[in-house]
Parts: structure tokens; sequence; C-alpha cells
């Protein structure tokens, strides 16, 4: 890996891109104000893997030059590269566009290899495959398999809808932490399902019973109003025991 300052109309930028980016004006106030903190990562012939953005922030200042990383995904590929030398100065989003880069160009080797022949047979062991490539990925990056999934998972989210998740990915960036961002736009895609896909009770009379560990009377609540059918409705009870906890001073 080697860092170096390139011409930005040099640098190739490729349709998996996506063309929304956030606050690419105050990305370029901050840039003009501290100047550029993470420059883009390329490949050795100029193919841009991370930093669309902040070429579009340095575009607005008027800059021709910036600075770069330049990666030789083949090398990360074949394990020759420290994996220090790769975790310490990318961002989580930075490595898994290299992450990603890296699957690639591992299946399409794994494609040469395989050639034209026709007696490769999946088999059963083939079932966590995925696992299996995440973690080697992972390990070449410098990181665990399930830290680069849930990155992977944030940015995803970020990709099909950058206005809503892409501060989460610049939460990640700013402060490196994975978990955080990860269960929150987790639970936001959950919720969308859930609000999706509501829970529909079935047709017919039901009652919640109430049933705490005290003596009281007991009190039914009618779900509906509909008076009771004559065919036989159903009556579905749940009982439940109600707690209360005494507030902390």
């Amino acid at each position: 890996m080697s860092t170096e300052t390139r011409p930005i109309a040099s640098i190739k930028i490729g349709p998996r891109f996506r063309k929304a980016h956030r606050n690419t004006q105050a990305l370029a106030k901050s840039i003009a104000e501290i100047g550029l903190l993470h420059p883009v990562v390329i490949t050795p012939d100029g193919s841009l893997i991370s930093g669309e953005g902040r070429i579009k922030a340095c575009l607005l200042l008027g800059w021709a030059e910036i600075p770069v990383h330049v990666i030789d995904i083949k090398h990360i590929v074949r394990g020759e590269l420290d994996e220090n030398e790769i975790r310490e100065p990318f961002l989580p989003s930075e490595l898994v566009a290299i992450g990603e880069e890296v699957e690639r160009v591992e299946g399409e080797e794994a494609k040469q290899r395989q050639g034209t022949r026709t007696d490769m047979v999946e088999n059963c062991h083939d079932v966590d495959r995925f696992g299996k490539t995440r973690d080697k990925v992972a390990q070449r990056l410098g990181t665990s398999g399930k830290t680069y999934e849930k990155a992977k998972f944030v940015v995803n989210a970020a990709k099909a809808n950058p206005e809503r998740f892409g501060k989460f990915v610049e939460e990640m960036d700013e402060t490196r932490k994975v978990d955080k961002v990860y269960v929150q736009v987790k639970g936001q895609l959950e919720n969308d399902d859930k609000r999706k896909n509501p829970i529909v009770c079935p047709p017919g009379r039901f009652a919640i019973v109430g049933d705490p560990p005290w003596p009281i009377e007991k009190y039914r609540t009618e779900v509906n109003s509909e008076p009771p059918s004559t065919d036989g409705a159903t009556v579905f009870f749940f009982s439940f025991f109600i707690f209360f906890r005494k507030p902390a001073n």
C-alpha cells in the first residue's frame, strides 16, 4: 500500500457507486478548514474503491489533485499485506469497500481455477461457505468476521437509502464503532417489516384476563365490541402477572 497524490480527473469512478451523497457542502467546508483527514482509496490503475463523497467535496473546493491510498487488491487476496497495514489507515466503511472488492476478485479467481471442469459438484459441506469466506476476508482486513458483516450491513442500508441511513455510516466512521449503529439500523429495518406485515387477529371474540398474584377481582376486557355469535365464537384467555417496582431514588 502506498499514499500519494493523484489528479482527480485520473480517478475512475465505476457505476457501482451510489450517486446520492449526504452533506457534501458540509464535508467541503470541513476539508477547507482542517484538510482532508482520510485520503480516498484507489487501485493501482486508478479505479476508485472508496471516497466518492470526498472527491465531490474537493471538486467543490476547486481541487485538481487529491491524496490517495493505493491498494492492490490481489495482494490482499494473496495475504501479502500485514493486517495492521490494512486496518489502521482505513475507516469501517472503507474496509467494507475493500472487502467487497476482495470478495469480487476472489470469486473471479475461483471461477478461473474451476475453468470448464464439469466434475465440480456442490456438496453438503459448502453450506457454511459464506461464513468461511466472510471470516477469511475479515481476517485479511484485520477485523473479525462478525464486525465486518455488521459494518457491511450498515453500508448496504445506506446505499439503498442514503438520506435515511447515510448518517449512520458517518457515525460509524467518526467513532470507529460498529455495534451501536448496526443495532440502530437493524432495529429500524425490523420495525419497517413489522409495519408492512402487521399481526392480524383471527375472526371471533377475544378476551384478555389479568391474573395478578394477589387477591383481586378479575376483570375481563373485551377486545372487540361485537356481540357473541351463536355458531361457537372462539374465546382466548391470556393470563399474565403484573409486577410493580418501586422507582429508584
